[in-house]
């Protein structure tokens, strides 16, 4: 449901209903045409019923595939979970939420399955039926995906406090030589957070120049226009920063920056938790899509509602991210936060780009300084001839088109039978700076 502002336009969404299932579409503009899965997660969220809060979660539910043009490649299974209450063990697979407060009991769960098993079906049945041939395997992935039976729970602690919890993700990961090879990062935790923020470090890699970052972040709740400057000034955002000093917000077309008001002239927030999600092509370069939002009021159509799933796109070259992104740059920290919105944030996902260092790049023909890397200084008036009477002296142009730059330069040559090496003749042509000293130098060597 929506509330109506009375000037005709809806705002704060809120789920209200139950659905027996809901789909989801994949095209080619989100996954390559070459794309092999490598590890595939379903991970269903819900709303545990009052009347069971004691029992098992809802462990189980259905999964089905329907290709876009080729029925034979249709595909179904009963994802099934860890049987688990609200109380017991938690860990990567399966996460629970218990509160008790003025709202009254209730509880939250999640449940995350390896379904990789599923997604090698699928394209194997690819294979069979000659939809793809190894080198299109991402064209056997294109189609409906359908969830079912999961419970649902309407009590009014939920349904009347927006709270109201029953979705489900797929997260793939998956090669292709149409991007960047990528350090992904998966990280799980479902923690309700209001007035309250959590600090999120990443270690471990270092970045090349420029680095290209994507960031999903998924939640469940969250409305649109909630603030309580009273209760706390922690805004409502999701803020970034690499080996800089300051964080930055992270927004979009989809989450934007809000203003601050009178009420609130220094609580700056990004309209995050919205119900109104951001996704991305394969190539994020296209810019982001908004789901449920039509660029300037909620497109209650097509809304999520208690479920929000938003990407980000972070491209090291952009000026504002020089101080932040760099080559050698060693981490990134989150700091996410939410005010008046009481929101259930489930995992988060981030990859940025691990180019392997470049050097030596071939030659461009259309380079101005592309001439021959070997030349001869000879008594022939032939081009890069010699004459075989007398001495001659010839040439070895070493260059680095590349990005990086490099030490330990090693230059082999194999002399021709006819020609014999005179000792001590070897030397740099080009002035080079020596890095300890700053003199420039040459040398020679046998």
């Amino acid at each position: 449901s929506t509330d109506d502002d009375y000037d005709g336009e809806v705002f704060n969404p809120k789920a209200d209903a139950c659905l027996e299932q809901s789909t989801y579409h994949l095209d080619a503009a989100k996954i390559p045409a070459d794309a092999t899965v490598v590890r595939a997660f379903l991970v269903w969220t819900g709303a545990q019923p009052i009347a069971a809060i004691d029992d098992f979660t809802d462990d189980q539910v259905r999964l089905d595939f329907v290709h876009e043009a080729v029925a034979e490649m249709n595909v179904g299974m009963e994802v099934v979970g860890r049987q688990s209450r609200l109380t017991d063990a938690q860990d990567f697979e399966f996460e629970a939420i218990a509160e008790s407060d003025t709202l009254g009991e209730r509880g939250f769960f999640t449940h995350r399955v390896d379904v990789t098993d599923f997604f090698r079906q699928i394209q194997e049945n690819g294979w069979v039926n000659e939809v793809s041939n190894g080198d299109a395997d991402g064209l056997s992935l294109l189609g409906d995906y359908t969830v079912s039976g999961l419970d649902c729970a309407t009590d009014a602690v939920y349904r009347d406090n927006g709270l109201m919890v029953s979705s489900w993700s797929l997260v793939l990961i998956y090669t292709s030589a149409l991007i960047a090879p990528q350090n992904v990062y998966l990280y799980a935790g479902f923690h309700s957070y209001q007035h309250a923020n959590s600090l999120i470090q990443i270690i471990g890699f270092e970045f090349p120049d420029q680095p290209k970052i994507k960031l999903t972040l998924n939640v469940n709740g969250g409305d649109t226009g909630q603030i309580d400057p009273v209760e706390s000034m922690i805004p409502e955002s999701l803020q970034i920063k690499g080996d800089g000093i300051n964080y930055i917000q992270l927004f979009n077309t989809c989450n934007y920056l809000a203003e601050a008001d009178n009420v609130t002239p220094s609580l700056h927030y990004t309209e995050i938790f919205n119900s109104i999600s951001s996704e991305y092509d394969f190539d994020p370069t296209n810019g982001e899509h908004c789901i449920g939002y039509l660029g300037s009021e909620i497109d209650p159509i097509t809304m999520e509602y208690g479920i929000d799933t938003d990407t980000f796109y972070i491209d090291g070259a952009d000026y504002q991210w020089w101080d932040q992104f760099f080559l050698g740059g060693q981490q990134i920290t989150l700091n996410l936060s939410a005010n008046q919105d009481r929101i259930l944030s489930n995992f988060l996902v981030l990859s940025h780009d691990v180019r392997p260092n470049v050097f030596d790049i071939p030659p461009h023909l259309d380079h101005p300084e592309n001439n021959y890397e070997k030349g001869y200084c000879a008594c022939s008036y032939e081009e890069n001839a010699v004459c075989f009477e007398q001495e001659f002296i010839y040439f070895i142009r070493v260059q680095n088109w590349g990005d990086d730059i490099v030490a330990g330069v090693k230059v082999q040559d194999i002399l021709p039978d006819a020609v014999d090496y005179i000792p001590g003749t070897t030397q740099i042509a080009t002035q080079i700076q020596d890095g300890e000293s700053g003199e420039w130098r040459g040398w020679d060597w046998m």
